[in-house]
C-alpha cells in the first residue's frame, strides 16, 4: 500500500514539475513538493534535469533568433543575439547541484562531464556576452577543439545528452541567420553567425551542421567575390560529408564548384563538377535538384557555342519540373530557352519562351526581369521588322524597369532607334540625348560615344548630313567602327555611315564601312543558315535583299 502511494505522490509530483520549476504553483503545493523531494532521490533527479532542461531551452530561445521573427532578421542587431550571464550562472548553479547531491546514482565520468559542460556553458557566455563577430567566431572554434574530445566521450550521459541537443538548436539557429544575411548581402552579420555555427558543430563534432556552415561560408566569399576562398571552403565541406551518405548535400556542393569555375572561365571543370552533379540528382525522388542542373548545364553549352545541346538540356530541365513546383526555377528556364532559340533565329519560338518568363516572374512581382524579357521581346520584334509591336514590347520595359527602380536610360538607346525606323527623328534625338545625359554623369566613355553616334544617325535620318557628321566627327567616331558584337543594329548603322560619307564626299570611310558591313552581313547570314537552315523569317529575308537600293550591293 505504501509503495502504491509513493508511486501515486512521485506521479503527481512529476506531473507538476514544470510548473513548480517555473515557479507557477501556490506555496502550498511548493511546499508539499519540497517534502517529497527530499526523501526521494528519484524525483530529485528528474527535477534537477528538468531545471537543466528548461534552463538549456531558454538559452536556445534568447540565444538565438525565433523562428517567426527569421523573416526580420535582416533588422536584428547581432550583438543583442547573446546567452545572458544570468542564464548561464542559472545552468551552472543547476549542474553544481547535480554534482553536490551524494545521493544521486552519478557515476564519476558523470561527474567529470559536470564540471566540463558547466565551464563549457561559463566561457560560451562569456563570449557571446561581447559583440559576435567571424575572428572571434575563430577564436571560440579553437578554444573549443580542447573540449571537443571529452564532450564525445561524454555523449551518452544525459546531461551532456541534453546540452547538446540544446547547442545543436542554437548552431541550427545561426545556420539560418547565415542564410538570411547571405540573400541580403549582409556579409558581416553572416560572417558572424555562421562563424559561431561552424565553432559549435565542430565542439560537438556534428559533421552535418560543420559541412552546411563551411557550405554557407563558402557562398558568402563567392557572393563577395573571392573564389579562391569560396571554392577552398566547398572542397573542406565535401571532405567533411565524404563517406557519411549525404548525397543532397553533395550535389549541392557539387552544383556550387560547377557554377564558381563557370564564373571563373574555366567552361571544361564547370563541366565536370555540372555532370558529377546530375548523375546523383537524377536518383532523387524530389525532381527540383535534376531541374536546376539540367538548366546550368544548358547556359554551359550555350557559352561553349552548342546550341543545340543547350536547347536539349533546357527542355529536359522544363519536362522534369511539376507544374508550378517552382516558379522561379520555370521563368528562368522559359528565359534561358528564349535566348537559345533567338541566337539560332527561330524568333517566333523564343518569343513564346519570353513571353512565358514575364508571366511567371510576373506573378512574382519581379520587375527587373519582366523589364529583361520586355526588352528582348522588343529587339526580336525589330528583328522581324515589326516595328509597332517592337516599340510596344519597349514601352513595356521602361514601364517594367521604373516599377523596379532601375534606371531606364539604355532602354532610352533602343526606343530612340525604334523611333528613327518609324520617322520620329525627334523622339529618337529626344531618347538618345536623354541617354547621353546620363552617361556624361556617370562618365562612362564608351556609352557616351554610342550615344553620340545614335544622334548622329538621327541627323543623318532628318537630313542634317552635315551636323551629323560634325558630331561623329568630334568623338574621332568616323575613323573607328562600331566595335559592339554583330547584329541588324550594326549591319544599319554601317549602311547609314556610309551613305553620309558618299554624301560628304569621304570615299575612303564609304569604302571602310562598305567592307566592314560585308563583313557583318555575312557572318548574320551564315550563322542562321549554318543554325537553322530550314527557316525562312523575315530576318533572314531582310538579310538576303539589298537592304538600302541607293547603297552598293553587298
Amino acid at each position: 500500500m505504501k509503495a502504491k502511494t509513493r508511486k501515486r505522490e512521485c506521479s503527481t509530483v512529476l506531473s507538476s514539475g514544470i510548473d513548480y520549476i517555473t515557479g507557477r504553483l501556490n506555496s502550498r503545493d511548493t511546499r508539499r513538493i519540497q517534502l517529497h523531494l527530499q526523501k526521494c532521490k528519484h524525483c530529485r533527479r528528474e527535477i534537477q534535469l528538468l531545471k537543466l532542461t528548461d534552463t538549456l531551452s531558454r538559452i536556445t530561445r534568447e540565444g538565438a533568433l525565433p523562428p517567426e521573427n527569421l523573416l526580420n532578421a535582416g533588422q536584428v542587431n547581432l550583438q543583442d543575439i547573446r546567452i545572458p550571464v544570468q542564464t548561464v550562472a542559472d545552468v551552472t548553479r543547476s549542474l553544481h547541484e547535480i554534482d553536490r547531491d551524494s545521493s544521486l546514482d552519478t557515476p564519476g565520468k558523470n561527474s567529470a562531464a559536470i564540471r566540463i559542460v558547466t565551464a563549457f556553458l561559463t566561457e560560451t557566455g562569456r563570449f557571446l556576452k561581447g559583440k559576435p563577430s567571424f575572428d572571434s567566431g575563430l577564436e571560440w572554434m579553437h578554444f573549443e577543439k580542447r573540449k571537443a574530445g571529452l564532450l564525445r566521450e561524454i555523449f551518452k550521459d544525459d546531461v551532456a545528452r541534453h546540452f547538446i541537443s540544446a547547442l545543436k538548436i542554437q548552431a541550427e539557429a545561426f545556420l539560418n541567420q547565415g542564410i538570411l544575411f547571405n540573400y541580403t548581402r549582409q556579409f558581416d552579420k553572416a560572417g558572424s553567425a555562421l562563424g559561431h555555427a561552424f565553432a559549435i558543430a565542430w565542439s560537438i563534432d556534428d559533421w552535418m551542421q560543420k559541412s552546411r556552415a563551411e557550405r554557407l561560408l563558402g557562398e558568402m566569399e563567392f557572393y563577395r567575390g573571392d573564389l579562391k576562398q569560396a571554392e577552398t571552403l566547398f572542397q573542406e565541406s565535401l571532405k567533411t560529408i565524404s563517406g557519411q551518405g549525404w548525397p543532397e548535400e553533395e550535389c549541392i556542393l557539387l552544383r556550387n564548384l560547377g557554377n564558381l569555375n563557370f564564373v571563373r572561365g574555366d567552361l571544361n571543370g564547370s563541366m565536370v563538377y555540372l555532370e558529377k552533379a546530375l548523375e546523383i540528382s537524377t536518383g532523387f525522388q524530389d525532381p527540383l535538384p535534376m531541374a536546376r542542373d539540367l538548366n546550368n548545364l544548358a547556359s554551359l553549352h550555350y557559352q561553349l557555342g552548342d546550341l543545340v545541346s543547350a536547347i536539349a538540356f533546357a527542355e529536359k530541365s522544363l519536362e522534369s519540373l511539376p507544374p508550378r513546383s517552382a516558379v522561379h526555377l520555370e521563368a528562368q528556364v522559359h528565359g534561358n530557352l528564349g535566348t537559345f532559340h533567338s541566337e539560332t533565329g527561330n524568333l517566333v519560338q523564343a518569343q513564346k519562351n519570353w513571353r512565358q518568363a514575364i508571366a511567371l516572374f510576373t506573378r512574382m512581382e519581379l520587375f527587373e526581369d519582366i523589364t529583361l524579357f520586355h526588352k528582348n521581346l522588343a529587339i526580336a520584334h525589330y528583328r522581324q521588322m515589326d516595328l509597332p509591336a517592337a516599340a510596344s514590347e519597349i514601352a513595356k520595359a521602361i514601364k517594367a524597369a521604373r516599377l523596379s527602380e532601375i534606371d531606364p536610360v539604355d532602354l532610352y538607346l533602343i526606343r530612340g532607334r525604334i523611333h528613327r525606323k518609324i520617322g520620329k527623328v525627334k523622339d529618337a534625338l529626344a531618347d538618345h540625348e536623354q541617354a547621353l545625359i546620363k552617361y556624361m554623369k556617370i562618365q562612362d566613355h564608351a556609352l557616351i560615344k554610342i550615344a553620340t553616334r545614335e544622334q548622329a544617325l538621327d541627323l543623318f535620318a532628318s537630313g542634317k548630313i552635315q551636323d551629323g557628321w560634325v558630331l561623329m566627327e568630334s568623338l574621332n567616331l568616323l575613323r573607328r567602327m562600331p566595335s559592339e558584337p554583330d547584329s541588324i543594329f550594326k549591319l544599319e548603322d554601317l549602311f547609314d555611315i556610309m551613305a553620309a560619307a558618299h554624301v560628304m564626299q569621304e570615299p575612303d570611310i564609304a569604302r571602310k564601312c562598305h567592307s566592314k558591313a560585308k563583313v557583318v552581313h555575312r557572318n548574320l547570314l551564315g550563322k542562321l543558315s549554318r543554325l537553322n537552315p530550314d527557316l525562312q523569317s523575315p530576318e533572314r529575308q531582310y538579310l538576303e535583299k539589298v537592304l538600302n537600293p541607293g547603297k552598293p550591293n553587298i
